[in-house]
């Protein structure tokens, strides 16, 4: 995957679907496209990444993309919101990769707020079980 753009742009709601991914319930160009990103991510966490409100990089890969429109908008803008609310981050900013896996662990995983960033996801358990295997949520 060495056609990576120098500077990768993201949906912040991707910041834990590529930390929590689990290849399930997505249609298979979308999985494999998340799994070389990831995979990509992972060996480079120096890769530049820039918050953007609009269309990303696995945006042309998802199955509710509709000629460029969001069918799942207002809840991907809601998750959005609460993501950058919890972290501090904002639009529009650029970091490395390694340093939002750190902000988005710190702020949300290991403050067990993982249930309030993305609870009114479709994929929510998915996420939350292989979160699971790394942190111990309380029962909620």
């Amino acid at each position: 995957m060495s056609d990576m753009p120098e500077i990768i742009k993201l949906r912040p709601h991707h910041l834990l679907c590529v930390i929590a991914f689990a290849p399930k319930g997505y249609d298979e160009r979308y999985i494999l496209f998340m799994q070389k990103l990831i995979d990509w991510l992972n060996s480079n966490p120096k890769q530049k990444i820039l918050l953007t409100d609009g269309f990303c990089i696995t945006c042309g890969y998802c199955p509710h993309n509709d000629n460029g429109n969001c069918l799942k908008e207002l809840k991907v803008q809601e998750i959005v919101q609460n993501i950058l609310n919890l972290t501090g981050l904002t639009i529009g900013e650029t970091t490395e990769w390694e340093n939002l896996c750190q902000i988005v662990v710190k702020k949300i995983i290991i403050q067990d707020k993982f249930h309030e960033a993305c609870g009114i996801c479709s994929f929510y358990e998915q996420c939350r079980s292989v979160i699971s295997e790394f942190v111990e949520f309380p029962n909620k």
